[in-house]
């Protein structure tokens, strides 16, 4: 979750806008959390388990037969443009953030609550002790995972 914030923030730099003093990012001790919308902008859980069709169905113009492999891609309707205003931008104040991150109704993963607090103690802890914690290359020299 630190990496993403910090390289989601560097790309979008649309944090300025909420004044909180470091850089972009909120100032240590305010317990904010920006990981509601990280969440829904860079899921930990990109994808559902598999499930299968019972019967045909048609999705966009493409019928899925009964009995095919069916995977809901929680990453593409956490990104969906019709449900959330500029999707591919992370937003720390972004007003609506009921992503898929962390599942729902009777799916709604129990560690949610600990995963968000450990989130928020992490970064207020990181701030905190780096508070002009910058990006050390130019954010489009920055990948995470392989090349």
């Amino acid at each position: 979750m630190l990496s993403e914030v910090l390289e989601a923030n560097a790309r979008t730099g649309n944090q300025r806008r909420h004044g909180t003093g470091h850089q972009d990012l909120p100032r240590s001790g305010t317990g904010c959390y920006p990981g509601a919308d990280v969440d829904r902008y860079d899921a930990p859980v990109p994808h559902s388990t598999f499930r299968y069709a019972t019967e045909p169905v048609e999705v966009t113009g493409v019928t899925i037969p009964a009995g095919a492999q069916v995977i809901v891609s929680l990453a593409a309707a956490n990104r969906d443009a019709r449900h959330y205003a500029n999707a591919e931008v992370l937003d720390i104040g972004r007003p609506d953030t009921r992503g898929l991150a962390f599942g729902h109704g009777i799916h709604f993963c129990l560690g949610a609550p600990l995963a968000r607090m450990e989130g928020r103690l992490a970064l207020d802890s990181l701030l905190g002790r780096f508070p002009r914690l910058r990006l050390a290359v130019p954010v489009e020299r920055f990948t995470l995972g392989p090349r």
